[in-house]
């Protein structure tokens, strides 16, 4: 495989010192930075080296639940284990390196190999060899089976977000959540039930999708629905190291509000009063993006499939108190499609970037950020940068 170039390829220090200067002042990402050879550096450099989303763990609510899936070409399977913890390996055998578990599995007593059998615990272990020595004989003289079960991947569960550490050397998750926790604390985000999923598709980089997601800029040309009735937005950008980006708001409605009457008789998200009409949309870098506001959390992941496809899939999880009746259902199923609706209208913007990432290069252009609307963006593009320039990760 070639390997990538180095960092300092992308970035010398004139486009450090740009992204580093006053949001007013910024420059962004090089265009390079959103293609493929630079993908292949993510994948070496950025995503094993930090604590990244990769599953609910509504995914696997059941044990022996499996799920496999990917982060940025790294398989991995997600396993309920029978004491209903959580436990994530790579999705390789031990054996020729086949790919064990290729669908969602419901309830399965073990993992095995559809090549050779080879047959591993719930918890990895290996626990059978068939035909290994020979026709009947399923040991073979010197054959350390303990020492060959699937490899496992470091993993954290928060809330019902199941995350890894490919490389095993990020800081300690509590710690590394810890300012998470902070901006959400006086909400009730362990009271809220699973109500639903979505999953998509966005033709372009994982961070022109994530960049889309955390700015309010562009909804009134974007999203106009989420303006119908709003007399004004004020944001407030919260960020934290190299752990999130947030844009947060407070929406003062015309009278009377379209979304107080999407809203009528549906329980709320239960909050301190200072933060109870609070609109936050946050990325828990890298790969997780999510909404939390008065009708509950809408909790996504985007994983990138290469340098221009990223699937993108959440769930909302509502009040308790929102489940019961039909009308209740048919309002949570609502709110479902509206946020999808608002998550493909971005299909095109994506694309269009996407389309111009090595055009603008070579043409000398330069991005740029609204001061007010846009800090949670250029937060974003420096994290990228600041995981990928230590070695230590973060």
């Amino acid at each position: 495989m070639k390997r990538p170039p180095e960092l300092n390829a992308y970035l010398d220090v004139h486009q450090r010192a740009a992204l580093a200067a006053p949001a007013a002042q910024a420059h962004g990402l090089p265009g390079a930075c959103y293609g493929n050879d630079f993908y292949a550096l993510e994948q070496r450099d950025l995503f094993p080296r930090t604590w990244a989303a990769i599953a609910f763990g509504a995914d696997v609510p059941e044990p022996g639940d499996l799920y496999p899936t990917e982060l940025a070409g790294h398989p991995l399977v997600v396993v309920r284990q029978n004491d209903a913890s959580i436990r994530v390996f790579s999705n390789i055998c031990r054996h020729r390196g086949m790919t064990v578990v290729s669908a969602h599995c419901s309830k399965a007593r073990q993992l095995t190999c559809p090549w050779h059998a080879w047959t591993y615990e719930l918890d990895g272990r290996l626990r059978a060899t068939p035909r290994l020595g020979g026709e009947r004989t399923h040991e073979a003289e010197g054959f350390e089976k303990s020492q060959l079960g699937l490899k496992e991947v470091r993993c954290a569960v928060w809330h019902d977000l199941v995350l890894v550490n490919l490389d095993g050397q990020a800081t300690a998750f509590e710690t590394h959540i810890a300012p998470l926790e902070a901006l959400f604390e006086g909400i009730d985000l362990a009271g809220l039930r699973p109500g639903g999923q979505w999953e998509g598709i966005y033709p372009g980089n994982w961070k022109t999708a994530i960049e889309g997601a955390v700015e309010d800029y562009h909804l009134p040309m974007g999203h106009p629905q989420l303006c119908q009735g709003v007399k004004s937005r004020p944001v407030h950008i919260d960020f934290a190291g190299r752990c999130f980006a947030s844009t947060r708001s407070v929406i003062e409605f015309f009278e009377p509000s379209v979304l107080a009457a999407s809203m009528a008789g549906f329980p709320q998200m239960r909050a301190v009063p200072e933060k109870a009409e609070h609109n936050y949309v946050v990325n828990l870098f890298p790969t997780a993006v999510m909404t939390v506001d008065r009708l509950g959390w809408f909790l996504g992941i985007w994983t990138p499939n290469g340098a221009a496809l990223t699937r993108i899939r959440f769930r909302y999880y509502a009040p308790a108190e929102a489940f019961g009746t039909a009308e209740l259902d048919s309002q949570r199923q609502r709110f479902m499609v509206g946020l999808a609706e608002v998550v493909m209208q971005d299909h095109d913007f994506v694309t269009g970037v996407q389309r111009n990432v090595l055009a603008r290069d070579a043409a000398g252009i330069d991005t740029r950020f609204s001061p007010y609307w846009e800090r949670a963006v250029l937060h974003f593009q420096r994290m990228v940068i600041d995981v990928m320039s230590d070695s230590t990760g973060g």
